[in-house]
C-alpha cells in the first residue's frame, strides 16, 4: 500500500480510508483504493505515472499505473495507489565533505529565495552562509524549533543560532507547537528558489548542526520536482505565519492525523513481497495507534516471511528494546551501532523489496508521527533507490547484535 499524496482527481470512492486509521470496509486485496484528503493540488510527478499497490504473499503485489482513475474503499488489506515523486537526487551522508557541499551550494548558488525549517541549525558554514545571502539580496526565511527534549543542553538547541542569525538581518521565527501539530518542529528541509528556474528541495534525514555531515548516517533528497517544491513552500509558509494547514500533494508529512504520514508508512510495509530494509535512528510499538499499526504490519511481514532487516542506533530506552525484542521473536534482523563510536545512525529511511523507498525526517516511533511537524518523500527511482537499500545492507553488514535486545 502506499504512498503520498496522490493528485489523484475527486474519485466516486464508497467508503474511504483515513490517513489516521487506514480503516473502512468491504475492499478486496487486488483493488487500488483512493486515500482522501490527497487530490487535487497535487499534479502528477513528472511523467512517473506508476504507483504501488498492496502486495500479500498470495497474490504478490506489485505497481499500479492509472492512479488518477482509480477509486475505492479501504480496509487494513486492501490496495491504495501510491504516486512517487520524481526528480530525486539521493545525498548519503557522510560524503567525505565534512559540510554537505552539494545542499551547502545549492544555498550558496541561491537566486531568489532559502527558506529553511529545521529542528537543529547549529553549524555555523551553514549560519554564515544563510547570512551572506540575506546580505546579497536573497530573500531568507528561517523557522527554527524552539523547544528540546528536558536534558538537552544549551549548545545543542537554537538559541545561539537564532541570536546570531537575527543579528546578521535574517529573517528567523520560531515554529509554532498549536498550529496542526504539537510537540516539536523535527523538520529537516531546505527550500531553494521555489516557483524559479532552478527550484528545489532538499528532504532531509539531517540537521544543518556542526556534526551530522562528518560522522552521521544520513540521506539527502535533492528534489527538484515542482509539486513537491510547492508542498514544500506551503508548508514552510504555513508554519512561519503560525497557521493550519493539511497540504495535499506527494510529500509524507506528520503528523498523522491530519496529515499522511502515517498511512503511507503502512501502506509502504503492506505492500513488500520479498524485503523491507530499514536504517532508523528510533523505533517503538507504542504511542499513537498509527504507530502500533505501522509495527504490527512489520511484525506481521517477518513473520509472514518478508525479509526484514533493520538498522538502529543501540539504545537502552526500554520502548526501543522492547520493539527490537519483539521484530527479533517475528523474525527480523536487527543491528545496532553505539553512539559515538564510529558511525552514528541518524537516517529514517526504508526500502521495499529493493524497488521503492521513503526518506524523511519521521523516525518510525508514535511521538514522530503523531505529534510532531515532519516532511519525508517516497519515490521509485531505480539509481536513487539502489544507493539507499544498498548504503542500508551495507551497514546492516557492518553491525553488531543490538545490546539493548540481548541484556
Amino acid at each position: 500500500m502506499v504512498v503520498p499524496v496522490a493528485l489523484l482527481s475527486p474519485l466516486a470512492a464508497t467508503t474511504a480510508c483515513s490517513s489516521s486509521s487506514n480503516s473502512g470496509t468491504g475492499a478486496s486485496s487486488s483493488v487500488p483504493v483512493f486515500v482522501p484528503g490527497f487530490d487535487g493540488g497535487g499534479g502528477s510527478s513528472g511523467g512517473q505515472s506508476s504507483g504501488i499497490t498492496t502486495g500479500s504473499q498470495s497474490s504478490g503485489g506489485g505497481t499500479s499505473g492509472g492512479a488518477s482513475t482509480t477509486s475505492g474503499t479501504a480496509s487494513s488489506s486492501s490496495t491504495a495507489v501510491a504516486i512517487p515523486s520524481s526528480g530525486i537526487v539521493i545525498t548519503v551522508i557522510p560524503d567525505g565533505t565534512n559540510d554537505a557541499a552539494g545542499l551547502l551550494a545549492a544555498i550558496e548558488n541561491a537566486k531568489a529565495a532559502v527558506h529553511v525549517e529545521m529542528y537543529l541549525l547549529t553549524n555555523q558554514t551553514y549560519i554564515t552562509a544563510l547570512i551572506n545571502q540575506h546580505k546579497a539580496g536573497v530573500d531568507v526565511k528561517v523557522v527554527l524549533n524552539q523547544t528540546f527534549p528536558t536534558g538537552t543542553s544549551a549548545a545543542q538547541t537554537n538559541a545561539s543560532s537564532y541570536t546570531s542569525l537575527k543579528s546578521g538581518g535574517v529573517d528567523v521565527v520560531w515554529s509554532p507547537t498549536t498550529t496542526g501539530f504539537d510537540n516539536y518542529t523535527h523538520e529537516k528541509t531546505v527550500i531553494i528558489d521555489p516557483g524559479a528556474t532552478g527550484e528545489q528541495a532538499w528532504i532531509m534525514t539531517m540537521n544543518l548542526d556542526t556534526d551530522a555531515p562528518k560522522d552521521n548516517r544520513e540521506y539527502l533528497a535533492q528534489d527538484t520536482n515542482s509539486a513537491d517544491v510547492t508542498e514544500a513552500e506551503a508548508i514552510f509558509e504555513s508554519d512561519y505565519a503560525q497557521t493550519d494547514i493539511t497540504p495535499t500533494g506527494n510529500l509524507v508529512v506528520a503528523p498523522a492525523p491530519p496529515n499522511n504520514c502515517a498511512s503511507v508508512l503502512l501502506q509502504l510495509v503492506e505492500s513488500a513481497t520479498t524485503s523491507i530494509d530499514m536504517e532508523a535512528e528510533e523505533i517503538d510499538e507504542s504511542g499513537t495507534s498509527t504507530e502500533a499499526k505501522v509495527f504490527a504490519a512489520l511484525v506481521k511481514q517477518a513473520k509472514a516471511g518478508v525479509a526484514v532487516k533493520l538498522v538502529l542506533e543501540d539504545s537502552s530506552e526500554s520502548t526501543q528494546s522492547q520493539a527490537v525484542s519483539d521484530l527479533e521473536a517475528a523474525g527480523a534482523k536487527v543491528v545496532g551501532y553505539l553512539y559515538g563510536n564510529g558511525l552514528d545512525i541518524h537516517a529514517k529511511a526504508m526500502v521495499v523489496d529493493g524497488a521503492r523507498a521513503y526518506v524523511g525526517s519521521e523516525n518510525f516511533t508514535g511521538g514522530s508521527l503523531g505529534y510532531n511537524r515532519e516532511v519525508g518523500v517516497y519515490f521509485e527511482t531505480a539509481s536513487e533507490v539502489q544507493k539507499v537499500d544498498s548504503t542500508i545492507l551495507q551497514d546492516f553488514a557492518g553491525g553488531s547484535t543490538y545490546t539493548a535486545s540481548s541484556q
